[in-house]
């Protein structure tokens, strides 16, 4: 369940940022990737350098692939196709789509992490100064 609600969470930031490209500011979408930034430090969610990348990775292959969970086999037990059904990563459309997406995700994950990082920077002197004031 949890997972579920995560992949909504995503996916409506991503439909939302998407959806304002165009018609805000695009420091807009990076105002949204550091304010989550920032939620993830208040909540505890704390990611390695390879997380971001495979969240990074993983976003963009899925958003660029096509391939929804319709498709799947029942008889596969909710594993998508691998078959000829999937759309050719390297199709000239499909790499443009690929890189721009990429760009996007780098943007985002980059204001994520600066977000989150702004926050412990921001909470470590908030207890540097605590602990001055106190002594």
């Amino acid at each position: 369940m949890f997972c579920t609600q995560l992949a909504h969470r995503i996916q409506n930031f991503l439909d939302t940022a998407v959806g304002s490209l165009g018609f805000c500011p695009i420091s807009s979408v990076y105002d949204m990737a550091h304010r989550i930034g920032q939620i993830h430090f208040y909540r505890g969610v704390n990611f390695g350098a390879d997380n971001w990348l495979v969240f990074k990775r993983v976003a963009v292959d899925q958003v660029t692939t096509g391939f929804s969970d319709t498709n799947s086999d029942p008889l596969q037990n909710g594993m998508t196709k691998t078959d000829e059904a999937m759309p050719n990563l390297y199709s000239d459309e499909n790499c443009l789509a690929r890189l721009g997406w990429n760009k996007l995700m780098t943007v985002i994950v980059r204001e994520m992490k600066r977000g989150f990082l702004e926050e412990a920077m921001r909470n470590c002197k908030e207890e540097d100064n605590n602990v001055l004031f106190s002594g």
